[in-house]
This record gives structure tokens, C-alpha cells and sequence, in this order.
């Protein structure tokens, strides 16, 4: 179960770490907007949801901020009751999250306040085969370290919402919060002004531990 827990913070930091005159953002820029995603086993079964809401989009001296609430669901997209709070931004072409905000749930088992680093920071236009620099975020009772982080362009994926031109960024992950450590190969697919359009992680066998799709946007 806590490693599970771990999977799952990895894919949020993922997910969340992405006009003329103003950065460029890997999320949609209209309050109000809302992005439902899903996991599923290898059947293809919905086994969890969950949404991100758009709440504030600031825009200032070329940077731009997003200010979004993450709803979790059940399979029935019914809400759960939880609710975390998420900040991203845009600035001087990359894309960037606060780590502190994607914790979720796992915030109050570590010190957040001692939080240091940053997780994968995007290029609003990467080039094919661009490396990107490793991300590490440590504090008390947390690790987490992304190396190995790789761009590919060119990207069509096929989920619930449609079918998305994408760029896939693959990295080695690790995730440690207080005894119970993760390690998982991901790969994510990532278009502007939409988000993450989908993630897989894989163990150190090859098999897949998670399948994360888009779902759909209103």
C-alpha cells in the first residue's frame, strides 16, 4: 500500500510539473476548465479518477501562473472528498510546478515547509532527443531524484479525449518518504495548452505498474 502511494506521488509531480507576449503553459489557460484523468489496469478498466480544476491564471511581465484544485474520484467519478491544492508556471520558456502543492495527501508525513529542489522542469519547445538536467527534491522524510530525463518529439496519442500531437519525455524515478522506497522507469506525454495527455511507469522487470490517461477536458 505505501509503495503505492509513493507511484502515485511520482505521477503527480509528473503531471503537474507543465498568447502572445506571455509564456506558453502545459495546461489549459481558461478558469473554470476542467481535466479528468484515469488510471486503468491492464484490462482496461477504470480503477481511479481524479480531476484538476482551473481556478486563477495570473499573467505578468512574461511569466504566467495557474492556479488549479485536484479532485479525487471514485471509478464512478463521484468525489471523494479530497482536495489538494496545485500551482504551476511558465517563464522565460520553461514550465515548472511547486513541489510543495503536488504532495497531496502525503503532506502530512513529511516536514513540508523543509522541502528543497525541484522536479522535471519542461521545455515549451524541445527539440528531438534533447536531455534534460536531473531534478532532485529533498526534505525531511522525502527523496525524490529524476535522471536519464529525455525529449521525443512527434508524439500522436489516442485516449478517451481524443488524439493529441505530443512529446514524450522518458526518465528513471525514485521516490523514498520515510522507510518505503520506489523505482520506476515513466514515460510521459505531454501537449501545450493541454497537460499531460498520458503516463506509464514500468518496474525494474519491465512490467507496467500504472497506465494514466486524459480522460477528458470541459
Amino acid at each position: 500500500m505505501k509503495k503505492n502511494v509513493l507511484i502515485q506521488i511520482l505521477v503527480l509531480l509528473a503531471l503537474v510539473f507543465a498568447n502572445a507576449g506571455f509564456a506558453q503553459t502545459y495546461m489549459p489557460e481558461k478558469v473554470g476548465t476542467k481535466i479528468t484523468y484515469v488510471d486503468k489496469d491492464a484490462k482496461g478498466k477504470i480503477i481511479q479518477a481524479f480531476r484538476y480544476e482551473i481556478t486563477d491564471v495570473q499573467k505578468d511581465e512574461g511569466k504566467t501562473t495557474i492556479l488549479f484544485d485536484i479532485v479525487w474520484l471514485k471509478d464512478n467519478f463521484k468525489e471523494t472528498g479530497e482536495v489538494y491544492k496545485g500551482r504551476v508556471w511558465s517563464a522565460d520558456g520553461y514550465f515548472h510546478t511547486d513541489v510543495r502543492y503536488a504532495l497531496g495527501s502525503l503532506a502530512s508525513m513529511v516536514n513540508v515547509d523543509s522541502i528543497k529542489g525541484h522536479t522535471i522542469i519542461l521545455p515549451e519547445h524541445p527539440s528531438n532527443g534533447e536531455k534534460l538536467d536531473d531534478c532532485h527534491i529533498t526534505g525531511s522524510g522525502i527523496s525524490i531524484t529524476n535522471t536519464n530525463i529525455a525529449v521525443t518529439t512527434g508524439q500522436s496519442v489516442t485516449t478517451d479525449a481524443g488524439t493529441f500531437d505530443c512529446i514524450r519525455v522518458d526518465s528513471e524515478d525514485s521516490a523514498q518518504i520515510i522507510f518505503v522506497k520506489v523505482n520506476v522507469s515513466s514515460k510521459q506525454w505531454w501537449k501545450l495548452g493541454v497537460g499531460a495527455v498520458k503516463y506509464e511507469s514500468y518496474n525494474k522487470k519491465g512490467k507496467l505498474t500504472l497506465n494514466r490517461e486524459l480522460y477528458s477536458i470541459e
